[in-house]
């Protein structure tokens, strides 16, 4: 092997320069960047995740809501809940009107065929 000569000794040492720069100054900061973005993407993951969970409780919740106000508006609508109240002049007394008796009628009406009506035309 032939000894070295000072110019090869020369190129040597530059190139040992430049790895133990690269190696002492570049590839800390490359890594302290790689873990910071690292380090948002997963600060960002977990936000999105929390978001849509928060997302989809607040859409059940709501849902949940507005089925349960249906529910009693339903409710109140029913016929044996709502009833009719006529209040006399007087303003002392009440009746309370049956609705039940004129929808029977009313059906009862509408459900009669021509047949069944008598020839003078009264019902």
């Amino acid at each position: 092997m032939p000894a070295p000569t000072p110019a090869t000794a020369a190129d040597d040492t530059t190139i040992l320069t430049n790895l133990d720069s690269l190696a002492h100054d570049v590839l800390p900061t490359v890594a302290v960047a790689s873990g910071l973005m690292a380090a948002i993407w997963l600060a960002c993951a977990v936000g999105t995740v929390c978001g849509v969970y928060l997302g989809s409780l607040t859409f059940v919740g709501a849902r949940g809501l507005i089925r349960a106000c249906a529910r009693q508006v339903r409710r109140r609508r029913h016929a044996a809940s709502s009833q009719l109240v006529t209040v006399h002049p007087d303003g002392v007394t009440t009746m309370i009107i049956n609705l039940d008796h004129y929808r029977r009628r009313h059906r009862q009406r509408h459900s009669r065929s021509p047949s069944t009506e008598r020839p003078d035309g009264s019902a």
